[in-house]
């Protein structure tokens, strides 16, 4: 899930025709497809966030017919068809390549990293958002593909940015009560809709709500004067999100 729209960008262009099927109109359908594989002499195809792409196996059995000799690659964060599906459709040579955030001897020296800075740096590799490297769009991608994997999973929201408001508002907000009418707010929504986020969040273990030992456990519903405190699921995403840098008095 990580870096494959670079990986594919980095073929060789006389080589390789890339696609993003986002920007491609919303009736692309199988019957409609030729101009995908008859765009480019190129012997390589890429499909990039080929998700957006509805009836994809129909298209690459099309695709196949047309141009047998074509090499296609999919790029996808979710909701591609597993390889046995496109193989029932054409029978061809299908190779899953799942992309891994970090090499196994950079885990390896990560671990031995001391405390302060693994809290720092949270769950995620050092080498991954070192100072010299780090973009926003790292944790931006994150966000994207956790939404996209897992949270569209066990909510109705299907608003990313609506989403990418409130759980940046969770971040910034992390050790602090919960306050919902605060990030319904900021996020330009209503509080039912935060509130079913933020539990949404809760069930995905991104963060933790740590309730007031004395909530009466039969009336569980019942909102008390005392809120619970609103953890979030990383501390590095929380120092990212707030600004913190390594020397920062605050972080300490």
């Amino acid at each position: 899930r990580v870096g494959k729209s670079a990986i594919v960008a980095s073929l060789d262009n006389s080589l390789a025709h890339l696609v993003d099927c986002e920007n491609l109109p919303n009736s692309v359908t199988p019957d409609t497809a030729d101009f995908l594989y008859r765009a480019s002499p190129k012997p390589i195809l890429i499909l990039d966030e080929a998700q957006a792409l509805s009836g994809l196996p129909a298209i690459l059995a099309r695709s196949f017919e047309s141009r047998p000799k074509l090499g296609i690659v999919v790029v996808s964060s979710t909701g591609l068809p597993p390889p046995e599906l496109l193989n029932a459709v054409q029978p061809v040579k299908t190779v899953a390549i799942h992309c891994v955030p970090f090499l196994w001897n950079e885990l390896i020296n990560d671990v031995r990293t001391q405390s302060e800075a693994r809290l720092y740096y949270g769950g995620f590799p050092v080498p991954l958002i070192r100072e010299d490297t780090y973009s926003p769009a790292t944790y931006d991608d994150w966000m994207a593909v956790f939404f996209a994997c897992d949270f569209s999973g066990h909510s109705k929201t299907e608003d990313f940015q609506l989403f990418r408001k409130v759980f940046r508002g969770v971040l910034r907000r992390s050790g602090e009560p919960l306050n919902l009418t605060t990030l319904a707010a900021e996020a330009g929504s209503s509080r039912k809709t935060v509130s079913n986020i933020v539990h949404s969040l809760e069930d995905l273990c991104a963060v933790s709500l740590l309730n007031p030992h004395h909530q009466e456990p039969k009336r569980p519903g019942r909102e008390v004067t005392n809120t619970p405190l609103l953890y979030a699921c990383d501390t590095g995403l929380v120092c990212r999100i707030i600004g913190w840098n390594e020397n920062d008095g605050d972080l300490k």
